[in-house]
């Protein structure tokens, strides 16, 4: 099994600041907005690491011919 990003613990740690960071926010429209924009983050993490482990597991980059 490979390391994932997503359990990286400055990853991790940084993901939590953000989320109180943000909740801190009293605009409503702004903290919904990056609200958003953290969780297509975290999304594009657990893609990379899905890829990563596919490289892994079959050797090949994904998409290649």
């Amino acid at each position: 099994m490979s390391i994932k990003l997503q359990n990286n613990p400055r990853f991790v740690e940084e993901y939590s600041d953000y989320q109180k960071r943000i909740a801190a926010i009293t605009d409503k429209k702004i903290q919904d907005d990056l609200t958003a924009l953290l969780v297509q983050l975290r999304d594009q993490v657990r893609y990379i690491d899905r890829t990563h482990e596919q490289v892994f597991v079959t050797g090949r980059i994904p998409g290649e011919l």
